[in-house]
């Protein structure tokens, strides 16, 4: 065996240098597959002649083991499998090709795989090995002469007769350019082998057998993309020969079964050819012919994708002939209309190079507008198949084009905005408009941005929301270099966002049918304005620039009033923006200014200004106006120190209020939690004295039970009704009580209380609230935290005591590290004395009401009777919710049949 495989390698000439390395290694691997039972079983039948036919058996004995068994494959000894199915490849007699050779070329399929992950000499040698008997079958057969024999007549294995069809060489050859291509460094196997391949793959692409023209035109494929001399002396042949292949089998109607491989292997060839052999000049009539076939599979859906890459292939050729405009216009218009969002990414690219390659003109605006059209189109995919396309555009083409129909792209995809229904379309004409806005010069943008004011100072409020979309747009756009357009949006902003005649009482405009459109379109512009304010915030020097301020105090009341709009998206846009105003502010400061204030020490520099002013020259007053400086008038007081310490109580009154709406989501709630930790902050440092620390257990416990029954009474406010003159009026009326800590801390544990009794299985008010009061006592450190240490605990510790079906696992776990964190800043003793105080409270407590109501049930038995027979009713509603999940059928109630005499 070890010279058999020797004389293998060494017998052909083609190969005898690359094989050299071979041979070295051909006596250890043998050795090494000692190990292997097939292997050994082998050795063991060769010796004697007794059992040679057992031996002649062996390679598919051999092959059906790896077919079976492919884990064989990955095990330590692949390599002396591998070298086992590489020495009995040639060996197939022609009684057992039938049953060999399609398990043999489904092993050698599985090679690719192996070599990519073991690869070291050995590797190397078997691919030199298989590709010296891949050469040799290759020529040999497309001579139609058989494979001589490559040992002793007398040896076990005769390499005599090979498979007329060669289709385990030519997958030899495709398994190394494969595994050539995925060789990422180009070290393990070199490119100048494949000069010894390419030669010996043409006659088989003549093959009667079409499995053989199919594996060679895939090899053939691979190696066009390499620079070898043997391609440049035989392209011409080789083009030939694939237009006869294409003439041959491409006909209608003959794609079918074995055709139809050649035709997509033939296709994707061709590709190559026409796009990456540069050396190769091919005539306009052969694209022409090409061409035709491109058109004519681009509408067949199994060969649509080498269809468009033909087509790729003849443009980068540049091929002028009147019918590549008919063609093109074909594949724009499958673009828009097919269904497939893969044709349609194909169409595109195929126009996208025709408008950027070809010297079209006057033709180009054609070719704009029939895309600027179908922004129309009544299907939704083939709206955002058109706007795509219009955003690839701006991407692609050179500014001067862009600028010259910037107008006709703009204002259809502007009002697509407004009247298309569809939420993706909105989205991806948002992104296209806000790439066409980069792509133009400063001077053009101006003049759009003029038609934004135009539409936003319209009394139509179809125009208004549409200005309000395009504000936004061109602040993601611009971004910094919006800062210059303030001076003119900022007082518009401030004058359409006004609450008068904005918020109206009953469901918001956004959330029912039975609005008009013109509400919608109100209710819209508001939120548009409130988004791109806080893109202005984001991306400009607004907060904080004084000379803005006059306008941002207007502008900060209206939002305030819109904290409790009716619907959820202006709520949500209103506190991110109160969130964009407290992340730029400190509290510290806040508070010592308000207590300045308060005190009357704190007052402004007016005369001292005014002084300065008058000894400005012009060109320095001008100067401080355009850096935002005074300009000789008082300087006014920024929101929220211009409302003086009530604004707090004001703003924590709103968002608790915005807790017990029924609008409240995740995301609300999370900005909603950051907005009161500042407040609370605030507060905190507004009030540091004021902690009530001798107040006793018991007056504690009364005073948040009173708060909690006062709650229960009053009647909860809808979120429609609750407007920001309603507060203020309610606000009047309350006595008020001191704004501290404490009172902050009660009120938000009574939000928590209240959602623990009336709606046990909903959690996310109880998780703000637990957020929020680890926030508190992270500010407020461990010297300071026992003052409140109870009062925190109490929402924490009801819930981790909580042992109900409906408890909320994710809400005990926070609540657990919520107090883990209080430990940790407390100590251990002073918080087991404060947790053993709560719980016994909650205790009593609970203790407490259940005695009252069996008090109750004596002294009023009307009243406990209708109390049991409420619980009752809810109990049974309750069970028919159950069933209506269980079985959606459940309420439908048959209809009575009627009688035979009816």
């Amino acid at each position: 065996m070890q010279a058999s495989v020797t004389y293998a390698m060494m017998s052909l000439p083609i190969l005898s240098d690359q094989c050299s390395a071979a041979t070295t290694h051909s006596y250890r691997v043998w050795d090494s597959a000692s190990n292997f039972s097939p292997c050994a079983h082998l050795k063991s039948q060769s010796k004697s002649k007794k059992n040679k036919k057992q031996a002649d058996n062996f390679p598919e004995y051999l092959l059906s083991l790896l077919e079976f068994s492919p884990e064989l494959l990955r095990q330590d000894n692949v390599v002396s499998v591998l070298w086992a199915a590489l020495v009995c490849l040639p060996s197939t007699r022609p009684l057992d090709k039938a049953r060999v050779v399609p398990k043999l070329n489904s092993l050698i399929t599985t090679l690719g795989d192996v070599a990519e992950n073991q690869k070291d000499e050995t590797v190397k040698d078997m691919l030199l090995y298989l590709l010296s008997v891949a050469v040799c079958s290759l020529l040999q057969c497309g001579q139609g002469q058989p494979m001589q024999s490559l040992v002793q007549e007398d040896f076990v294995w005769n390499i005599l007769r090979t498979n007329p069809t060669c289709v385990h060489a030519l997958l030899i050859g495709d398994l190394y350019i494969t595994q050539l291509v995925r060789d990422q460094d180009g070290s393990f196997l070199a490119a100048d082998k494949l000069k010894l391949i390419f030669p010996a793959l043409q006659p088989n692409l003549s093959s009667p057998h079409k499995k053989v023209t199919v594996v060679a035109l895939r090899c053939i494929t691979w190696m066009l993309r390499y620079p070898l001399p043997s391609i440049s002396k035989s392209a011409f042949r080789l083009t030939k020969i694939l237009f006869k292949i294409l003439h041959t089998h491409a006909m209608a109607g003959a794609a079918k079964g074995a055709n139809f491989d050649i035709v997509v292997s033939c296709f994707k060839a061709v590709t190559v050819l026409v796009r990456d052999v540069k050396q190769h000049m091919i005539d306009e009539k052969q694209l022409q012919v090409l061409l035709t076939y491109a058109e004519e599979d681009m509408h067949d859906h199994t060969r649509q994708a080498t269809a468009f890459g033909l087509l790729k292939a003849i443009l980068s050729r540049k091929l002028i002939v009147p019918e590549m405009h008919d063609v093109i216009k074909k594949v724009a218009q499958l673009s828009i209309t097919s269904e497939s969002p893969s044709v349609r990414l194909q169409c595109r690219q195929v126009v996208l190079n025709f408008l950027l390659d070809y010297p079209l003109g006057n033709k180009l605006k054609r070719h704009l507008e029939f895309y600027v059209r179908q922004l129309n189109f009544d299907l939704e995919t083939g709206r955002e198949s058109s706007l795509e396309m219009l955003a690839t555009i701006f991407s692609s083409f050179p500014q001067k084009t862009l600028e010259t129909y910037a107008g006709m792209f703009f204002i259809p995809m502007a009002t697509r905005l407004v009247n298309d229904e569809s939420a993706k379309c909105h989205k991806i004409t948002a992104l296209a408009i806000k790439s066409l806005l980069q792509k133009l010069r400063v001077e053009k943008r101006d003049k759009l941005f003029t038609m934004v004011t135009h539409w936003l100072h319209d009394d139509n409020p179809a125009h208004q929301h549409l200005a309000s979309q395009l504000c936004g747009i061109f602040v993601d756009a611009e971004e910094a270099g919006f800062q210059r357009r303030l001076d003119d949006i900022l007082p518009q902003i401030q004058e359409h966002i006004k609450p008068d005649g904005l918020q109206k009482d009953g469901m918001s405009a956004m959330e029912t049918d039975d609005t008009s459109v013109e509400e919608r379109h109100t209710d819209h512009m508001l939120f548009n304005l409130l988004s791109a304010l806080a893109k202005m915030i984001k991306h400009c020097s607004i907060i904080g620039n004084k000379a803005y301020t006059d306008t941002l105090n207007a502008i900060w009341d209206s939002i305030q009033s819109h904290l409790l709009h009716p619907h959820s998206w202006v709520r949500l846009v209103s506190a991110q923006l109160f969130g964009h105003l407290f992340a730029s502010k400190q509290p510290d400061i806040i508070a010592g200014t308000m207590l300045k204030a308060a005190s009357g020490t704190w007052t402004t520099n007016t005369s001292a200004n005014e002084n300065r002013m008058g000894k400005k020259t012009k060109r320095k007053r001008k100067a401080d106006k355009e850096r935002g400086g005074v300009t000789g008038k008082m300087e006014a007081v920024e929101y929220p120190l211009n409302h003086g310490q009530e604004i707090v109580r004001e703003l924590v009154f709103t968002f608790c209020k915005q807790f017990q709406s029924a609008l409240l989501n995740k995301d609300l709630g999370d900005q909603v939690v950051r907005n009161l930790v500042f407040l609370g902050k605030v507060i905190h440092r507004l009030y540091p004295d004021k902690t009530e620390i001798y107040q006793t257990e018991e007056r504690l416990d009364s005073e948040d039970e009173n708060d909690d029954e006062n709650d229960e009474r009053t009647p909860k406010l809808s979120a429609e009704q609750n407007t920001t003159n309603t507060d203020k009026q309610g606000l009047g009326r309350r006595t008020p009580s001191p704004a501290d800590l404490t009172w902050f801390l009660r009120r938000m544990c009574r939000i928590a209380a209240s959602e623990a009794a009336k709606t046990p299985k909903q959690t996310l008010r109880r998780t703000c609230v637990v957020k929020w009061l680890a926030a508190m006592a992270m500010d407020v450190g461990g010297d300071r935290l026992p003052s409140y240490l109870k009062l925190m605990m109490k929402p924490m510790c009801r819930e981790i005591g909580d042992q109900k079906s409906h408890a909320d696992n994710d809400l005990r776990q926070l609540c657990q590290e919520a107090l883990d964190l209080i430990k940790g800043l407390v100590g251990l003793e002073t918080f087991s004395h404060a947790y053993a105080d709560v719980q016994r409270v909650i205790t009593q407590t609970r203790i407490q009401r259940k005695q009252q109501r069996a008090l109750q049930a004596v002294a009023d038995p009307v009243q406990a009777a209708k109390h049991k027979e409420k619980k009752h009713q809810n109990k049974k509603e309750a069970k028919k919710r159950r069933l209506q999940q269980l079985r959606p059928r459940y309420h439908i109630v048959k209809k009575a049949k009627l009688s035979d005499g009816t």
